[in-house]
């Protein structure tokens, strides 16, 4: 924290220093905001801080009350442009309070000093790729920091005599809960450094210096601890890492990175003794006619990275967590045949894998053997067919497992595999696999057959579809988290289909007719199926009227437990060059809601009168249903039209 304090002082003083440069380029906007509602005879207003406010976020008012009090201004402060030497956005939300007002910030704010060698950037934008002044990913080799949760973010980024410098002084809050104001999470700070520099040939010498601290409060416990407590259980990481050309061959790579994690309880103790992670790894080796390459990983059960990937997810998880107690020798060697006038490009695999430290066992032991060979048997046809053989060489001591769990030396896996892809034309892709699986597991043994095809297309433009699916059959389950041998025959399938069609017209004088026709389903034999059907058709009559007409029938992801009938239509008439009329009517599972807006602009200003409430909540977030053309709709209220309820609101931005 105290070294946090120090650099934000810095940054203080650099844009004190600016402030003369930074006033003569100052641009303010904003918006004033004021919401109100008229209800069977009751007024309310919309509470910005939502205090004394009743369920719907209104507080109940009279005539009599100062509606200034309810009122929201928010001004937006920018200092500068693109590659000004200071650059600020500052976003402020002020609540009036009667006599006075509250200041808070709307959004997040930056402040950015483009100085040289170093460029200096505060925010509280959390981690986003998109933004340069946000928390990014390190990229190193073991994955030692490359994602976390940012709050305040303090970076500097730049070239100090050839060495490229990226670093960060990052203050994680955890939020409450809003409805119980509980935190199971602790406060965190993060101090990351790291180094780059070219050396000769073209390789790449890399460093890391990171220490995590997790907040604990009075008690001794993190569950809930701020900032304002002791900064407490700390790790450290300390990495390097080369990466650059092999000159054995062409094209040959290397990648080597070595990394040491220490730990200790409190700011005042010494450090732990260091736990050792390791990787080496060599790609794209000439040898002749074939072409190799190599891994080696070893990482200790206790090692600790200070931000790395736990999940699976688009990053990726962190070698130091997916290897963690393991030692891993992997070697792969491909290379081109010629059988019978046919080319064929064999690989063949393997992959041994033991405990880093035999006394903190974390896998049991084992090796696997694997090879395939791809070749075409027609112009538009690939073929590829392999098979792998996975023994366990020993049973590990593993803590905590039972004596059902895990494997011994007697175990093994092996699975032969043949898969077609065809592609009739450019715009069609066929695959088709088979696949025989037998495995012994302890004392169950078991074999099984998985038969699996997809189909993608887009048959013309506007419209594609896509299908898979699946059926496995025998003493495996081929569809559990793990796949493993059973006692008793399953059998299992699964499926999958969307298409979607888009397309527009401009059919006589109207301007544009636009049309979405979509379909999807999920099947899955253990489970209930959920299926939807959804079109929409907007029509731009001109450029004053519009309207839009949609409909929803089946079970989305998010609501399995129920059929959704849902209807919508909206109409949008431009009364005047400065106001629009909106009218829209929803009907869910024979629920109506009628919703009716009047907008007056005046210039930049609106104002709005509603009648009722538009049900328009969140769209789903199912991870079937997120990026369909449904999405929006299909979590619409389904609460009758509410009578005689009112709305005004007046935006006014400058």
């Amino acid at each position: 924290m105290k070294r946090l304090l120090v650099m934000l002082a810095s940054v203080a003083l650099v844009l004190g220093l600016a402030l003369p440069t930074m006033a003569s380029t100052l641009k303010i906007s904003g918006e004033y905001i004021f919401e109100a509602s008229y209800e069977n005879g009751e007024m309310g207003v919309l509470n910005p801080d939502g205090n004394d406010a009743n369920k719907d976020g209104y507080t109940d008012v009279d005539v009599t009350s100062n509606f200034l009090d309810f009122s929201t201004l928010k001004l937006t402060l920018d200092f500068g442009e693109g590659d000004s030497l200071m650059v600020a956005h500052v976003p402020l939300e002020l609540t009036v309070k009667g006599s006075g007002a509250e200041v808070a910030l709307a959004d997040n704010y930056w402040f950015a000093f483009n100085g040289d060698p170093l460029k200096l950037s505060l925010t509280d934008i959390g981690a986003k790729e998109d933004s340069p002044y946000a928390f990014q990913s390190f990229g190193d080799p073991l994955g030692l920091v490359k994602t976390l949760d940012a709050t305040t973010t303090l970076k500097a980024v730049g070239n100090v005599a050839g060495v490229g410098v990226t670093g960060y002084v990052i203050d994680y809050v955890a939020d409450d809960d809003p409805d119980t104001g509980d935190n199971e999470a602790a406060d965190v700070e993060y101090e990351l450094l790291r180094l780059t520099y070219g050396l000769p040939g073209g390789y790449t010498l890399g460093g890391i210096y990171a220490i995590r601290a997790d907040a604990i409060n009075s008690s001794g416990e993190t569950e809930g601890a701020k900032l304002q407590d002791r900064p407490e259980n700390l790790t450290r990481n300390l990495a390097l890492d080369l990466a650059g050309p092999l000159p054995v061959s062409e094209g040959a790579k290397l990648t080597a990175a070595v990394a040491q994690s220490q730990t200790k309880g409190s700011s005042d103790a010494k450090w732990g003794d260091g736990r050792n992670a390791l990787k080496l790894s060599v790609s794209d080796i000439k040898l002749g006619a074939f072409t190799v390459a190599a891994d080696v990983r070893a990482v200790d059960p206790q090692f600790k990275a200070v931000a790395p990937e736990e999940e699976d997810d688009d990053v990726g998880v962190s070698e130091v967590v997916d290897y963690a107690g393991q030692k891993q020798f992997k070697v792969s060697v491909s290379t081109p045949l010629d059988l019978g006038g046919r080319e064929v490009k064999l690989t063949v695999t393997d992959d041994y894998r033991t405990n880093f430290d035999k006394n903190e066992a974390t896998i049991d032991p084992w090796n696997e053997a694997a090879a395939e060979a791809e070749f075409k048997v027609a112009p538009n046809v690939t073929a590829t067919v392999g098979g792998s053989y996975k023994a366990w060489l020993e049973r590990a001591n593993v803590a905590g497992r039972g004596a059902n769990e895990g494997y011994d030396e007697n175990d093994y896996s092996h699975s032969v595999f043949g898969k077609l892809e065809y592609k009739p034309v450019e715009t069609v892709t066929v695959t088709g696999e088979v696949r025989h699986t037998g495995a012994e597991q302890l004392t169950i043994k078991g074999s099984g057959v998985k038969l699996s095809g997809s189909v993608e297309a887009t048959p013309i433009p506007g419209v594609t579809a896509k299908a898979e699916a699946a059926y496995g059959t025998g003493k495996y389950d081929f569809f559990a988290d793990t796949p493993r041998p059973t006692s008793d025959k399953v059998t299992q399938s699964t499926g999958s289909a969307y298409i979607e069609a888009k397309q527009s017209f401009q059919p006589g004088s109207v301007k544009s007719v636009d049309v979405v026709l979509a379909s999807g389903a999920e099947l899955d034999s253990t489970r209930e199926p959920y299926i939807v059907g959804y079109g929409e058709t907007k029509v731009n009559v001109d450029d004053r009227a519009s309207a839009k007409a949609a409909l929803l029938y089946g079970k989305t992801e998010d609501h399995t437990a129920e059929t959704l009938k849902i209807v919508y239509t909206g109409v949008d008439y431009k009364v005047s060059p400065n106001s629009t009329l909106s009218l829209a009517y929803s009907n869910r599972n024979e629920v109506g809601n009628i919703y009716a807006a009047y907008a007056v602009k005046l210039g930049a200003s609106t104002m709005t009168l509603s009648y009722g409430e538009n049900r328009l909540d969140d769209p789903c977030e199912g991870d079937y249903d997120a990026d369909k053309p449904w999405a929006w709709l299909c979590t619409i209220g389904g609460k009758a039209t509410r009578d005689n309820f009112y709305t005004l609101k007046i935006s006014i931005p400058f």
